[in-house]
């Protein structure tokens, strides 16, 4: 295997992406879909979250802006309250033209009721066996909670059982008071559970009830993915108008990213339009490569230089794809408090479950998982229109992030999100963070990852989205 270009370098802790620079074509475009989690977002909400934390200010920007963005009709969606957000080239022509669209998909999960939330806390409070480590000690102290509740309701029944009547008047009229306090923080106890968790609860639970939601939320990310891999070029209507898609998401928003992602690759990943030798190549030689990360097994973490070596036949193999015809364009897959790295609790039962699932190639992993016959391809035929069949070897129906490289952050007190690579594969490039702005609470650093003070994650984001190693020549040919 030859030397590939290292593709970032990663310094100390925070592993700060330093791409190469160099001049990008006016012509080159590229797209970026921010995907939102839990909660009652209005639309546009998360997309200007997005754009306010990694696009720097004009009188701060270094890059001769003149404007620092510009909020223009999106074309794509069909959403008449969604604009898109466009992030000009700058006079030096070192960051490609950006336009930024947010997938929203919160109004698809109405109709939530307490009884969908109770039921599925209850059924992930019972797996007790298949909690990871990182939480066991949340799931120990909500049984000692409860435990504790019910010994001191058993203490005090029998020790005030034989009150003498002239304690009932004034236990009758007080209890009037704490029902009414039980009722209203109940009702904003369904609140909270209804608007906010309802929605993790309704998605990660595949019950008849909630397949039309599921389904819709698939369905609609889907045919914006499409469309952007669609879109031509104004006055070029075969060449495509976006060079590179990268996807953002957050919290319950990863968990959609990654569906749409899998379901969007088995319908591409067969499509081509001419036999390239340099994309059998580089198939091949990602082939060989995942063979020797699968004899390390998920025990024995990838070193830099493995991981950057990993990324970097990524991109040149996502390349040669494009050079052969396929029309996959997602380079990156960004995630950022990711209820993914609870895997194992959430959408199986336990580590082996989930293991079993990516074996059968129903969940993709990062390297992709090798077939029984450890190849990553399978030999097919095509019509190439030269009056004989062509036979060419094509990756596999679950062998995306063979092409797409995906980076996970959290923060270290962020109890949703965490280390992805022991759930879905080394090749992943895990990153944790330290919260600036709430480190001693649990839960609150949540929703700050592209807050501008969080200047770490921040900077990730916007490093891998503006500053990408030139998209075309920039890998050797083997």
């Amino acid at each position: 295997m030859h030397t590939l270009v290292p593709h970032s370098s990663f310094k100390r802790k925070t592993n700060h992406a330093i791409h190469m620079k160099s001049k990008q074509s006016k012509d080159e475009r590229q797209a970026v879909v921010i995907i939102h989690g839990i909660g009652e977002q209005e639309p546009m909400q998360t997309l200007r979250w997005l754009a306010d934390g990694i696009v720097p200010e004009v009188k701060d920007n270094p890059m001769g802006f003149l404007q620092r963005y510009y909020v223009k009709p999106d074309e794509l969606s069909e959403l008449f309250d969604l604009r898109r957000i466009t992030v000009a080239q700058d006079k030096e022509k070192t960051r490609i033209k950006t336009d930024l669209f947010e997938y929203y998909w919160a109004h698809q999960m109405r109709g939530t009721e307490l009884s969908d939330v109770t039921s599925w806390g209850l059924q992930i409070f019972f797996r007790w066996k298949y909690v990871p480590q990182r939480l066991k000690w949340l799931h120990t102290a909500l049984i000692a909670t409860i435990l504790l509740a019910l010994a001191a309701f058993v203490f005090l029944f029998f020790r005030y059982a034989d009150l003498q009547n002239r304690w009932i008047a004034l236990m009758a009229a007080g209890s009037g008071v704490v029902y009414f306090l039980i009722k209203g923080i109940g009702a904003l106890a369904k609140g909270i559970s209804v608007n906010f968790i309802g929605d993790a609860a309704r998605y990660l639970t595949p019950k008849p009830g909630n397949i039309i939601n599921r389904q819709q939320i698939r369905k609609e990310g889907l045919e914006l993915l499409r469309k952007l891999h669609g879109e031509m070029k104004p006055g070029a209507p075969k060449t495509p108008k976006y060079d590179r898609i990268v996807i953002v998401s957050h919290s319950l928003g990863s968990v959609i990213a990654y569906d749409l992602l899998s379901s969007l690759w088995a319908s591409y990943h067969d499509e081509f339009s001419v036999l390239n030798e340099d994309h059998q190549n580089r198939l091949q030689e990602m082939q060989e490569l995942v063979k020797q990360f699968d004899k390390k097994g998920l025990s024995e973490k990838l070193t830099e230089q493995e991981l950057s070596t990993f990324q970097n036949l990524q991109s040149a193999l996502l390349e040669a794809s494009e050079a052969a015809g396929n029309p996959w364009r997602i380079s990156d897959l960004i995630t950022l408090g990711s209820p993914l790295s609870h895997a194992q609790l959430l959408l199986a039962k336990g580590k082996d479950g989930l293991q079993q699932f990516q074996k059968e190639r129903m969940f993709p992993t990062c390297p992709p998982a090798l077939e029984p016959q450890k190849t990553l391809s399978y030999n097919r035929d095509f019509d190439f229109g030269a009056g004989k069949m062509t036979k060419m070897k094509v990756p596999h129906h679950a062998a995306l992030f063979g092409l797409t490289r995906w980076t996970n952050c959290w923060f270290k007190n962020d109890l949703v999100g965490g280390p992805m690579q022991d759930s879905f594969g080394i090749g992943i490039r895990d990153i944790e963070l330290i919260s600036k702005t709430h480190q001693r609470i649990p839960f609150l650093s949540h929703t700050q990852y592209l807050n501008r003070q969080e200047t770490e994650s921040v900077e990730i984001v916007r490093n891998i989205v503006f500053e990408p190693a030139p998209l075309k020549g920039h890998f050797p040919q083997t």
